[in-house]
């Protein structure tokens, strides 16, 4: 039992001797007080993986509490925790990186108190992690880090009495550096720039930033929320100029900074101050954070984030403020009693913005908000019996005042919508959103006497506009005429006019006269040729007869309601029709003059857009009488027609002339017109000069198809004919014209030819005696054509100067057929006849024409590039005595063809 007992007992002490002895050999086990870090480092380096180590958590994980690790330079893919009092030292922050593993953590996280931190670049932490993060710490130094494109450079969260001095921290994502729930640090002698905020305080108190910089930062430099008792002192912002933090009671006036705060500055007077952020960025501006009964006056804050941002500030009063071309001109978050008055916030995304907890019992007064890209004014459901009285909205200048309630936004309108059949606009618009179910507002827009012309005042109401149609918002609705101001309360949100009933608006402008239509002021008695009547905005429901040579242009906006029949019939020479909007029509416009302007009409037709028809004009004129004329022009219009777009029908104009008798006309020209139909152009004219004696002359301009974009199921430019011109020249007649060109064209054809030319023949036909004929060229260049026909087909350009006798001339330019672009599912270029030029001479007549050119055309087609079937009959056996045939040359060059048959 004793010997038992004894065995127990020397077990025991050898039990103590033993735990003894751990102990003793423990302390020359313990962890290194330094470590080394080298990504060079491996199996191979001496004390490696116990002093020695590749990755910085292997070094903060072996070194003893309170220890040093040291980092060489290199690139060091981790994400580190720090959960322990250490020193961590790199090498230098240039070199010695510290690349996040995974960027949804943060690079080094830092959970220990009497952490230092210096000589790295930390960067890569995404989604919303930090470069370093410190979490709950307290006395940690970090210092000459550089922390970059991160989300958060440093973040402190609920940190206090840390010290961060002489880092960088530049493109990160959110903040430089950010302080939550974090007080009493010291942060000094550092660079937060070209981040979204260089500086972040978000209830933090109590901390000390002295001599640092952040400029160029993306919204803000420094930015405060709920941030009570913090030092900002010697801060360099955007521009090199200083920011401003001012944390009392302060009077400023006539300076510059690149940033403004004013922090519990109670009855502070801020006076003539310009904050002029970064020359790149639309950044910084003024923060008014936890301060009352501030007066700012004269204030320039533009091309800044916010012109002025006010915090938890109320009972201030801000006047004749500019904050212009920014974010937003002026933001009031959770700001209650302030007066903003005679203030300009246009051009930027939002004027006035109210947000947050509570933005009530505000008052703004004759501000201006124009040009804002989303809304003038804004405020959310949580902003309370607020007035706002005299804004001025844009972009038609519109002025109103209101009061509402659960959030609103209002912006101005870009374009205003047609008015209602009968009633007239002053102008004035503007576009209301609600923001909840429950919003309203009760509104005034206001007018003046000059936007009356054409209203009766006393029949003016708030108009709603649903995107089709108008209709008039609900009682209380009225006018003020004492006022000038429309109002009414609003439930259901849209655009919105003040609309009256029309008094007269269409307008002889030589005469002064108001009509209710345009046929009433085309057949006044005082209405003369020459005259100009202005169509104001509306909808007439009209078949107008033009029978004056008179100018009718639109004054803004007018629609033309065909009423099934035709929009306009021009009957006199040298009407214009310019401006309009032609709707419910067979034929928008028809015209039976010359000497017209037609142009930058909208047509919308059943039948043709604008047919021509043009017969008959002074003929068998005799003596010295003469017919004279200048051009004849359709201009810009965009057609939309089920059959054709534009028909031309012209037939014998100044035919069977004798004695002295002149018919001259300028140009004739279909341009630019955007053209949506079966046939684009369809043109037929003939007996053109013809049967001309004596001395008679026939001479016109250009006839010019040229630079319209024609979108057609059959042929865009289809030539029925063009025949019988200068036909039948005798004694001393002449004929002369300019060019027949069809050029610039945009042509895509559904199931038609491109541009079809058919029977462009006897021009100079039969001449006699002293007779001559002068044309220029006949053109078909530079058009881009796809069609799933041909693409230009040309037949029968024939019987050029065919009969010529005695010492009659004919003399002609080119025939050009050039540098035209054709992607065609049949022939792209089919020339057939053209033949028969000078065919029979005799005398001393004589016929001249220039070349017959085919280059540098580039065909795509599925068949024939170019198909020439015929070109023959050029000066041909019939010529007699001293008859003369000169002529160019015949040129087929430099085209590309790319086709499946022959090119």
């Amino acid at each position: 039992m004793t010997r038992g007992s004894s065995i127990f007992m020397v077990g025991v002490l050898l039990l103590g001797i033993y735990i003894t002895g751990i102990l003793i050999f423990g302390d020359a086990q313990t962890s290194p007080n330094v470590v080394y870090v080298d990504d060079d480092f491996n199996e191979s380096t001496t004390g490696w993986q116990i002093d020695h180590f590749n990755k910085i958590q292997d070094g903060i994980d072996a070194v003893a509490e309170g220890g040093t690790v040291y980092v060489y330079n290199g690139t060091y893919n981790e994400n580190v925790d720090v959960t322990k009092t250490v020193t961590i030292i790199g090498n230098n922050s240039v070199s010695c990186i510290v690349l996040a593993l995974h960027s949804n953590d943060h690079v080094f996280n830092i959970t220990a108190n009497w952490v230092n931190i210096s000589g790295l670049t930390v960067k890569g932490a995404g989604i919303i992690y930090a470069g370093i993060y410190v979490d709950h710490a307290e006395h940690c130094n970090i210092s000459h880090i550089n922390a970059t494109n991160n989300i958060y450079g440093i973040y402190l969260d609920n940190s206090d009495n840390n010290t961060i001095i002489n880092s960088t921290a530049f493109f990160n994502d959110y903040y430089g550096i950010y302080l939550v729930h974090s007080d009493y640090n010291v942060i000094t002698k550092n660079n937060f720039s070209y981040n979204d905020d260089g500086i972040y305080l978000y209830y933090s108190n109590h901390n000390v930033l002295e001599n640092n910089t952040a400029m160029e930062n993306n919204n803000w430099d420094v930015n405060i929320y709920l941030a009570s008792y913090n030092m900002i002192e010697n801060t360099t912002g955007s521009g090199n100029r200083p920011i401003a933090y001012y944390d009392s009671n302060v009077n400023i006036a006539n300076a510059t900074f690149s940033e403004l705060i004013l922090w519990n500055a109670d009855y502070s007077v801020i006076k003539n101050i310009t904050i002029e952020g970064s020359s790149l960025l639309d950044n910084n501006g003024i923060i008014i954070s936890d301060t009352d009964y501030a007066n700012l006056t004269d204030i320039n804050s533009s091309n800044n984030c916010y012109g002025v941002w006010l915090k938890d500030s109320h009972h201030n009063n801000l006047t004749n403020l500019t904050c212009t071309h920014g974010d937003t001109g002026i933001y009031l978050f959770t700001s209650n009693y302030n007066k903003i008055s005679n203030s300009n916030f246009s051009n930027n995304e939002v004027g006035i913005y109210m947000n947050g907890y509570h933005q009530n019992h505000n008052s703004f007064s004759n501000n201006t908000a124009i040009d804002e890209m989303y809304s003038a004014f804004s405020a959310d459901d949580d902003s309370h019996y607020n007035t706002v009285e005299n804004l001025t909205i844009a972009s038609y200048i519109t002025t109103i005042s209101f009061t509402f309630d659960n959030g609103i936004s209002i912006r101005g309108v870009d374009e205003a919508p047609p008015n209602p059949a009968g009633m007239e606009d002053v102008g004035k618009y503007v576009n209301i959103t609600r923001k909840t179910e429950n919003s309203w507002i009760n509104i005034s827009i206001y007018y003046e006497d000059d936007d009356l012309e054409f209203v009766k005042e006393n029949t003016l109401r708030i108009w709603r506009y649903d995107g089709t149609t108008w209709e008039m918002v609900s009682q209380p609705n009225n006018v003020n005429v004492g006022g000038n101001y429309v109002y009414a309360n609003i439930t259901s949100f849209s655009i919105f006019a003040p609309l009256g009933e029309l008094t007269k608006g269409v307008q002889n402008l030589r005469t002064g006269e108001l009509f209710m239509t345009i046929q009433d002021a085309i057949n006044d008695a005082d209405t003369s040729d020459g005259d100009v009547i202005v169509v104001h905005d509306g909808i007439y429901k009209e078949n107008v007869v033009v029978n004056k040579s008179v100018t009718i242009i639109n004054g803004s906006k007018p629609i033309i309601d065909g009423m099934g029949g035709i929009a306009f019939n021009i009957t006199a020479n040298n009407v214009t029709i310019d401006g309009f909007n032609i709707t419910n029509s067979s034929y928008g416009i028809n015209c039976s003059a010359l000497g017209f302007y037609i142009a930058n009409n909208t047509i919308s037709a059943t039948i043709d857009g604008i047919n021509i028809f043009l017969h008959n004009i002074s003929c068998n004129m005799t003596g010295s009488s003469s017919f004279i004329i200048g051009d004849s022009i359709v201009y810009k219009n965009t057609i939309n027609a089920t059959n054709n777009g534009i028909v031309i029908n012209a037939s014998y104009w100044g035919c069977n002339m004798s004695d002295n008798a002149i018919f001259e006309i300028g140009n004739f020209k279909i341009i630019e017109n955007n053209i949506s139909c079966m046939n684009g152009i369809n043109i037929s004219m003939h007996h053109l000069g013809y049967n001309l004696t004596d001395d008679s002359s026939f001479n016109m301009g250009n006839l010019a198809f040229n630079g319209n974009i024609i979108n057609s199921s059959g042929a865009g430019i289809y030539v029925d004919e063009i025949e019988y011109i200068g036909y039948d020249l005798e004694d001393n007649a002449t004929f002369t014209m300019g060019d027949l060109e069809f050029n610039d064209n945009v042509i895509n054809s559904d199931n038609g030819r491109g541009i079809y030319l058919y029977e462009i023949y006897y021009f100079g036909y039969e001449m006699y005696g002293n007779s001559s004929f002068t044309m220029g060229d006949i053109l078909v260049n530079n058009n881009e054509i796809t069609s799933y026909d041909y693409g230009i087909y040309i037949d029968d350009i024939e019987d050029f100067g065919y009969y010529m006798y005695g010492n009659a001339t004919f003399v002609m330019g080119s025939i050009q057929i050039n540098e035209n672009k054709i992607n065609s599912t049949s022939y792209g270029i089919y020339l057939d006849d053209i033949c028969d030029f000078g065919y029979e001479m005799e005398d001393n007549s004589s016929f001249t024409m220039g070349d017959i050119q085919v280059n540098d055309n580039v065909i795509n087609s599925t068949s024939y590039g170019i198909y020439l079937y015929g070109i023959y009959y050029f000066g041909y056996d019939y010529m007699y005595d001293n008859a003369s045939f000169t002529m160019g040359n015949i040129e087929f060059n430099d085209n590309i063809i790319n086709s499946s048959n022959y090119g």
